[in-house]
């Protein structure tokens, strides 16, 4: 059976890296200072970093906080504790309806503890879209900074923007939405935030790096909506899927056998042409904490995919999963 095809870096990205070598030294800054005025007006930031990896970008926010940090119970990335832990920065948990937050148990926790800033990811476990117009309001009306991993979001018409979140962050690299090799970013208009990032050096991504993340970034929003269209009409087909109302880049389903599905699946044919599972199995603190699976749709070419493949992968999943729950 014919594997399933591996999503890769877009033709404007790709083109972009070819033209930057041989770059002279000031063509090379211009690249850098372009990338920047790219990220600046996709978010609506006013003062852009860039670093070499999206791990690097979290881990200077987070030492740039200057207090403790509230986290979601689950559906971020594992390093963000780790980070904290590494940091000595003190952390409170914010308990999650499957990653997914409530405004009013928000707006409860901070009263309770009182953390400096909250950290979220724009869609909870790649499967849920956060409902940032209502955790924004609930942050600023406690003074309490919001960043938001914004790296299955950036370019979006409502993830990602500064008239939501305070500190915007993420990574370039694939998997994630710019699907590049090297890159991280961080875009906040904190007059604090800024001039802390300023005072303390990281290392830069390359030029060419950086050419790649700025015509990226004008395929972004496209990308997007395209496996959020697709996941849309997983779950569509689908039973047992997670927060099934929510748009997100990839598919939660619950199962009471994850890694018997994920491996008779994978046994059937619905592999990647490089050999990647598109299975992430669970619980796992960065998806979701119950038995269950994510349809790793970002990692797939959905435009080569079709209806086929659509149909393909939710008769295998179906085939290897008797028993599900509907959440």
């Amino acid at each position: 059976m014919k594997p399933l095809p591996d999503r890769q870096p877009g033709a404007a990205a790709l083109e972009a890296i070819a033209m930057s070598a041989g770059l002279t030294e000031e063509e090379s800054q211009e690249s850098v200072e372009r990338c920047k005025a790219a990220f600046s007006s996709v978010t609506g930031h006013s003062h852009v970093e860039l670093t070499r990896t999206g791990g690097e970008a979290i881990f200077r926010v987070l030492s740039a906080v200057g207090g403790s940090v509230m986290l979601p119970d689950q559906g971020i990335w594992q390093g963000t504790v780790k980070h904290c832990s590494g940091l000595g920065i003190p952390t409170t948990v914010l308990q999650t309806d499957l990653g997914l937050i409530d405004p009013e148990r928000l707006s409860e926790a901070i009263k309770a503890r009182r953390p400096k800033a909250l950290f979220i990811t724009s869609f909870a476990g790649y499967i849920a879209e956060q409902d940032l117009p209502a955790i924004s309001e609930v942050c600023r009306e406690e003074g309490v900074l919001l960043i938001e991993d914004a790296s299955s979001s950036i370019g979006d018409g409502v993830l990602g923007k500064a008239r939501y979140s305070d500190v915007i962050v993420g990574s370039a690299r694939e998997p994630k939405l710019l699907f590049l090799k090297e890159g991280g970013f961080i875009a906040t208009s904190n007059p604090e935030m800024a001039k802390t990032l300023e005072s303390r050096g990281c290392q830069k991504p390359s030029p060419d790096a950086c050419a790649a993340m700025t015509a990226a970034l004008k395929e972004a929003p496209q990308t997007l909506k395209e496996l959020c269209s697709f996941s849309e009409r997983l779950k569509e087909r689908l039973d047992g899927v997670v927060h099934r109302g929510r748009r997100g880049p990839c598919v939660g389903v619950l199962t009471e056998a994850p890694k018997k599905v994920a491996r008779k699946a994978a046994q059937s044919g619905l592999v990647t042409e490089s050999g990647k599972t598109i299975f992430t199995t669970c619980p796992r603190y960065d998806r979701f904490l119950e038995k269950g699976l994510v349809i790793e749709v970002k990692k797939l070419d959905v435009g080569a995919l079709g209806e086929a493949g659509l149909h393909r992968i939710i008769e295998l999943i179906q085939r290897g999963s008797k028993k599900v729950r509907v959440f």
